[in-house]
């Protein structure tokens, strides 16, 4: 591991930032591989350590267990598993006709819907209504799906459900 800097802003107690640097592996790879679980421990002002999660993490799971913090994963595939377009941008309508929906709660079914979920059961019934615009509401992480997204655990990480 690299070495660790620590910075002081001054007498304010909570005001030191902390910064670890891992250098690459001798490949020029991430030591860090895909889906490698991080975990970002903070001291509060009271002594306590708490668990975190970056607020700038890119993907994150639910925990195994109910009532513990999500946990932050490394978002890093490889070139050949990475998403490539096979499709053109689609062209601009006239007009926009928008459905706003929410990947999660598109079933009738007592589970969270999953984006094939939507897939099958939704992206027909936009097609044959004729929209040409989707808008998809609280598609990053959050911890209560009946909140409709509106207790957002992670803005920069898609739900991993």
């Amino acid at each position: 591991m690299g070495p660790v800097r620590t910075l002081d802003s001054g007498p304010v107690q909570t005001a030191s930032v902390q910064e670890l640097v891992l250098p690459p592996n001798p490949d020029g790879s991430c030591k860090l591989t895909h889906l490698s679980q991080v975990k970002l421990v903070v001291r509060n002002q009271h002594g306590h350590l708490l668990d975190r999660l970056s607020p700038w993490a890119t993907y994150v799971t639910e925990p195994p267990v109910v009532g513990h913090a999500y946990e932050q994963r490394i978002w890093n595939p490889k070139p050949q598993d990475k998403h490539k377009w096979t499709s053109s941008k689609p062209k601009k309508p006239d007009n926009l006709k928008i459905y706003e929906s929410h990947v999660g709660i598109c079933t009738q079914e007592q589970k969270c819907a999953s984006y094939e979920d939507f897939v099958r059961v939704v992206i027909p019934r936009i097609v044959k209504q004729g929209y040409n615009a989707v808008q998809l509401m609280a598609i990053m992480e959050h911890a209560y799906y009946a909140s409709f997204g509106y207790q957002v655990t992670s803005f920069f990480a898609a739900s991993s459900r």
